[in-house]
């Protein structure tokens, strides 16, 4: 890890970072707050490639970038890539809803961005950056704030 001091010009870019609190325009609070009201989210196929880090785990990146960096664009995220579709199975999956998971039932947008994913290696090189939160984890994380 460097110990320069962060260059003020570097460009930091979050991808797509989750959590507790979060805004319920987001597709993860929509979708846990259909299952929580036993209603079917209506989504799209769910084909784009997304990259979920938790807020957690990109205020560390922050933090980290903050304490030392080299000139060039971090991109922050968790560095995988996934289909949205298997983080609605995720959410599923712990939740349980007594719904039916459908996709599909909403066309994409115009424009829909079909990936947005974060390549990290220059986060992880400079910082020794490494997401610690499982999307799991986040979710569950999210599942007992709302009781």
């Amino acid at each position: 890890m460097s110990n320069k001091p962060l260059n003020r010009d570097t460009p930091i870019r979050p991808v797509t970072a989750y959590g507790v609190n979060d805004s319920p325009n987001t597709l993860i609070s929509y979708v846990i707050n259909c299952f929580e009201n036993n209603i079917s989210p209506v989504l799209t196929g769910c084909e784009q490639i997304w990259d979920y880090l938790h807020a957690d785990d990109a205020a560390r990146a922050f933090r980290l970038l903050g304490q030392c960096s080299t000139n060039g664009v971090y991109p922050i995220g968790s560095g995988i890539g996934l289909p949205l579709k298997s983080y609605i199975e995720k959410i599923y999956e712990l939740m349980k809803p007594n719904v039916p998971l459908v996709f599909g039932g909403k066309p994409y947008a115009e424009n829909q961005v079909m990936h947005l994913e974060a390549d990290i290696s220059d986060l992880k090189r400079d910082t020794d950056f490494e997401p610690q939160i499982s999307f799991e984890e986040g979710i569950t994380r999210i599942l007992r704030s709302n009781r």
